[in-house]
Parts: C-alpha cells; structure tokens; sequence
C-alpha cells in the first residue's frame, strides 16, 4: 500500500497483540472488536 501512496486497513483486528504487530508492520488502520462490537445502522 504504501508504496503506492496508498493508505492500509487492516480488518479482524480482535487483540492489542494484532494491533502492536500491525503497527509494527506499518499498517494506518485497524477494524475490529478490539475497537468496537459491530454497531446497528443508523438510517
């Protein structure tokens, strides 16, 4: 991604352990239960 210019996402990011290893590898963002049960739409 970065190569490119390209920002990284990364999905099922369930522990602190992933996040650390993510952002060890560079990784910008991060989605999962470690942030937040899914959550209903709004509409």
């Amino acid at each position: 991604g970065h190569v490119m210019g390209m920002k990284t996402i990364a999905e099922f990011v369930e522990s602190e352990e992933i996040r650390q290893k993510l952002q060890e590898i560079g990784v910008d963002y991060g989605q999962g239960y470690l942030f937040s049960q899914p959550l209903p739409l709004l509409i």
